[in-house]
């Protein structure tokens, strides 16, 4: 399978957004098939649910903001936590199931990866080609499905 449908989403420029803390939003627009905008504004609602306290956006987002949000958005997704021995990326990818978005947290980073190829706010290419793919991985969310 090629990368042809595994796109940046509508209202997202790479240029422009390459150096930005923006990677949270641009993970959760993929997986829920939505607009960068519409994930914007959902994560920043999402943070205001999950943390009162929060006054401002500012693009980073946390793995229970990113939860929140993909759940408003409708997407039903599994995540699985890694306490111990913490994989690489590039072996963790190994057992990722063909055509399924994986949203993958490793130090400072979230991207999204299907079929081998990773997509961040800098990048669409191959993991293996990737400077994340010997980094630890803290927490693969897989992607089921789509409720609506």
């Amino acid at each position: 399978m090629t990368n042809a449908a595994f796109e940046y989403p509508a209202g997202f420029f790479s240029s422009y957004h390459s150096q930005k803390p923006i990677c949270g939003v641009l993970a959760v627009a993929i997986a829920a098939g939505v607009t960068y905008d519409v994930a914007c504004q959902t994560l920043t609602d999402s943070m205001k649910v999950v943390h009162p306290n929060r006054q401002r956006f500012g693009g980073k987002t946390t793995d229970a903001w990113r939860s929140h949000a993909l759940r408003a958005l409708g997407v039903k997704f599994e995540e699985t936590i890694i306490v111990n021995k913490k994989p690489r990326l590039i072996d963790a990818i190994k057992d990722f199931e063909p055509g399924v978005i994986y949203l993958v947290v490793t130090p400072n980073h979230v991207q999204a990866i299907r079929d081998g190829y990773l997509i961040d706010q800098g990048r669409l290419q191959r993991v293996e080609l990737c400077p994340q793919a010997k980094k630890r991985v803290s927490s693969i969310c897989k992607i089921i499905g789509k409720g609506w």
